[in-house]
């Protein structure tokens, strides 16, 4: 439930502000989930080994069906909040993890429409453990300050390459309460350049917004939407069993092909059943071999994933253009089909 005392005051749909703290139950459910998933880590007495792993946990945990839960709801509130009709809404399909440890560099002070996110898209910054005073970040505070300086960089953006000067500027320290996150536009300028607490931060952040904001840079069709009891794909997919293709000496090295196969998949709904590996010195007749098996359909699966388009040489990509057979390019978030 959404905490409507809070927001009454913040949220005005003609002029909204650049940040404001949204409270929801679905924060602690995150909060909650990610403590009981992670537990065995939090244990862990080794600094460096703890934040590494902490990294990894904190990616499989946005797989998890808990995490997934509180996603879809957060994401019916804030389309309620923010005035954008189900059908409109997109969110990023993962969240970004951040694990911050004391003395490490966060990120630079920046806005995330300078990022390539679109003008009117806003961020949700989602805290689960660790945030004090000096472990979290800061943003610019006043309006006119925020427009003063995004006026002063964008006319002269070389500066971006120096020490950014805030210019006098006053600026708030980001700290909700357990059961909020904050939310803040892709305007605001903001940066973590230090945490300078002794905790260690981890949190995750995601974007929301609407499919017809067309200043966005990114490719919406990979966001999510809205869909009957969970988030689903916003563009064209094909959910369904494909066969992970691997290619060497194409400039990707293999086992960094099987990590982005694996680790992108899952939004899709594709589930690998086996895997090819090319013969290199002779075209790809394994790639022929299987795109045939799919037309004839003998094949126990209805595509082929590749970690890139460019792993495809051009006769084979016409092969895919005039076939029956699905061919997902994880790099380019492309289905490629008939």
């Amino acid at each position: 439930m959404i905490d409507n005392e809070k927001l009454k005051v913040n949220i005005t749909l003609k002029e909204p502000p650049l940040f404001s703290y949204v409270k929801s139950d679905a924060v602690s459910e995150f909060r909650k989930a990610f403590k009981d998933y992670a537990k065995n880590d939090l244990t862990e007495t080794n600094g460096e080994i703890k934040l590494t792993r902490l990294r990894t946990v904190l990616l499989n945990f946005f797989s998890t069906y808990e995490f997934k839960q509180a996603y879809y709801k957060i994401a019916q509130e804030l389309s309620d909040i923010y005035d954008i009709p189900t059908y409109k809404f997109i969110i990023q399909p993962q969240p970004t993890p951040r694990v911050s440890s004391p003395g490490q560099h966060g990120t630079s002070w920046h806005t995330d429409y300078w990022y390539g996110h679109g003008e009117d898209f806003r961020t949700v910054w989602v805290p689960l453990l660790g945030v004090v005073p000096g472990s979290t970040f800061d943003v610019v505070e006043r309006s006119s300050d925020n427009k003063k300086l995004l006026d002063h960089y964008s006319s002269n953006p070389d500066l971006l390459a120096e020490n950014f000067d805030l210019m006098g500027s006053q600026t708030h320290q980001v700290l909700p309460d357990n059961g909020s996150a904050f939310v803040f536009s892709s305007r605001l300028l903001h940066g973590s350049p230090l945490n300078t607490s002794q905790t260690n931060r981890i949190s995750f952040d995601f974007r929301f917004g609407s499919v017809e904001d067309s200043s966005s840079t990114k490719d919406l069709s990979r966001y999510l939407k809205i869909g009957n009891n969970e988030l689903v794909p916003h563009g064209k997919t094909y959910p369904g069993k494909y066969l992970k293709y691997i290619r060497g000496g194409c400039g990707i090295d293999p086992s960094v092909q099987h990590i982005l196969v694996e680790g992108v998949i899952n939004s899709h709904s594709i589930e690998i059943t086996g895997q090819e590996a090319e013969i290199e010195r002779y075209g790809q007749p394994m790639f022929r071999k299987h795109l045939k098996a799919i037309e004839h359909e003998t094949a126990e699966f209805i595509g082929i994933a590749v970690a890139s388009k460019s792993l495809l040489d051009h006769d084979i990509l016409s092969l895919i253009s005039n076939s029956d057979a699905i061919v997902y390019c994880v790099l380019e978030g492309e289905f490629l089909s008939r």
